[in-house]
């Protein structure tokens, strides 16, 4: 049965979860979570403040101030999407868009890994195939990170990023090795294929230092920093295709004493028309 081309949105945001593995099972649900349906609409979300209690201890697993994501899809022009409605013009004819929020504030984790706040932004405008859609991150932030006391000064290649907005304009500036700190292989062009059934993955980290005296045990590694006695903390984490990117702005992988893994600050926005190719 043929059915009319339409666009499919699709963009989801979540806040902040984690899930202790050991030395007990325990898990904190995502706090404020935010998903679009395929027409579109907004869904926005809110929580905190929270925290997830280490037994026997008077320090927390995790705790935050608050937790606040965000999606929002719907069509550019909004006369255009009226007469969609009454058979003027082509029910998939108007362009889209689709942007997503996530953030998180006063976050603390086992009482040693502080982040005053974290945000989550992408911003997306669809295309018809074979042209790739655009999809920025205009707007991400991580302020106010500290380890032990010992506070850090990341800087994110957010310019960069939102100017090389599809696959083959980040192909292109990988390949002259513009920001090549933000790839995890030198030769990820070649290992990965900057096409459409590629993956790459980046950071939007273009360079972490610690802003005073040097924590005297934990390592700065790339976009992570790896902490003795608590695990390793990565930062502006992406997955990126030729038609979608994931962020992830703070994901922590918790080892010797307690093991787990969990995250702040991340979301995915991509879409596309369906049919995807007019017969």
């Amino acid at each position: 049965m043929d059915q009319p081309r339409r666009y499919v949105f699709t963009g989801n945001a979540s806040g902040l979860a984690f899930r202790i593995r050991r030395p007990v099972d325990l898990a904190l649900p995502v706090q404020a979570a935010s998903s679009l349906p395929v027409t579109g609409g907004i869904s926005e979300s809110k929580a905190g403040p929270g925290s997830l209690a280490k037994p026997g201890s008077n320090v927390d697993y995790v705790k935050f101030q608050s937790a606040y994501t965000k999606g929002e899809g719907d069509y550019v022009d909004q006369k255009q999407a009226v007469a969609m409605t009454r058979g003027e013009v082509p029910f998939g004819s108007a362009p889209t868009y689709s942007n997503v929020t996530a953030e998180v504030t006063g976050l603390v984790v086992l009482g040693r890994v502080e982040i005053d706040r974290a945000v989550m932004a992408m911003q997306g405008q669809s295309a018809e195939y074979p042209t790739e859609p655009s999809i920025r991150c205009d707007g991400v932030e991580l302020e106010g990170v500290r380890v032990d006391g010992y506070p850090l000064k990341i800087t994110l290649a957010e310019e960069f990023f939102c100017y090389n907005d599809t696959m083959n304009k980040l192909s292109k500036a990988c390949g002259a090795g513009q920001e090549s700190q933000c790839f995890f292989t030198s030769n990820q062009a070649a290992a990965y294929g900057f096409g459409p059934s590629g993956t790459v993955k980046c950071t939007l980290v273009s360079e972490i230092a610690w802003e005073d005296k040097p924590h005297p045990n934990a390592t700065i590694q790339c976009n992570s920093i790896v902490i003795p006695d608590f695990g390793i903390v990565y930062f502006g984490e992406s997955y990126i295709t030729w038609c979608s990117r994931r962020i992830t702005m703070v994901r922590f992988q918790l080892g010797s004493p307690d093991g787990g893994d969990g995250s702040a600050a991340s979301g995915d926005t991509n879409g596309g028309m369906w049919p995807p190719v007019e017969p």
